[in-house]
């Protein structure tokens, strides 16, 4: 097995809560953050960005409000990468767009 490591730049490095484990301090994202980091180091390289991948992606967009998925988008504001910016573009066209958005939020 082989590990990668990544960091996160200082800025985005927000949007957590602590928790208690046995006395330890353990960060916690927030679901919007959460959302954010995993699309951002599952796009960091060269998968596809299409509607194909978005969709094998797995992810209960139903648990996901309109609200939470702006408070994601808005993660883009601190960072120049291109690809999450495609990626959160394709999701917010598939999942979010006002035809295809049906809960109240």
């Amino acid at each position: 097995y082989s590990f990668r490591y990544y960091s996160v730049v200082p800025e985005l490095f927000k949007d957590y809560e602590i928790k208690y484990f046995y006395n330890a301090p353990v960060l916690t994202a927030k679901k919007s953050k959460a959302l954010f980091d995993y699309l951002y180091i599952r796009f960091l390289r060269n998968t596809p960005i299409n509607n194909e991948s978005i969709k094998n992606l797995r992810i209960n967009w139903e648990n996901i409000t309109k609200n939470e998925f702006l408070k994601t988008y808005s993660y883009l504001s601190y960072t120049k990468n291109k690809r999450i910016e495609k990626v959160l573009d394709l999701i917010k066209q598939i999942y979010y767009a006002p035809k295809n958005f049906k809960r109240n939020c």
